[in-house]
């Protein structure tokens, strides 16, 4: 015998229902490991080119450069959705170089961006980005 589609569309909307209150404490508790896991790496590593500690100042220099860049990504681009892949983890606080976190080696390397850096190069006015329509 077998069930109707409406019905089995129901169970999975009631089961997705029911699982919400269950993943998102998972999924916030998850991103705080994330959080510290990155910030420990960041006070513990030295900058690549320059050789000073990054610390957690990095990792906030490297998100207000992002946030201005969402920002700025959506003045310039109304109504669009972006699928972005963030590439800067964290920017040296001493010379400006961009640094991406890997995960294998837990460190930081430098990285080529694809949205330019402000603070290394101010006049920079091409940025690319995808768009999906």
């Amino acid at each position: 015998m077998r069930i109707p589609s409406p019905i089995i569309n129901a169970l999975i909307i009631i089961v997705l229902i029911l699982a919400i209150p269950v993943l998102a404490p998972i999924a916030m508790v998850l991103h705080d490991f994330d959080l510290r896991r990155l910030r420990a790496a960041a006070e513990k590593s030295a900058c690549p080119a320059c050789g000073r500690t990054l610390g957690v100042e990095a990792l906030q220099l490297a998100d207000e450069l992002w946030l201005k860049h969402i920002v700025e990504l959506r003045r310039t681009h109304p109504g669009v959705i972006f699928r972005l892949i963030r590439q800067v983890h964290a920017v040296c606080t001493h010379c400006q170089t961009n640094l991406c976190f890997c995960e294998d080696s837990k460190s930081f390397t430098k990285t080529e961006t694809m949205e330019p850096n402000p603070a290394t190069n101010p006049d920079a006015q091409e940025q690319t980005c995808y768009l999906v329509r």
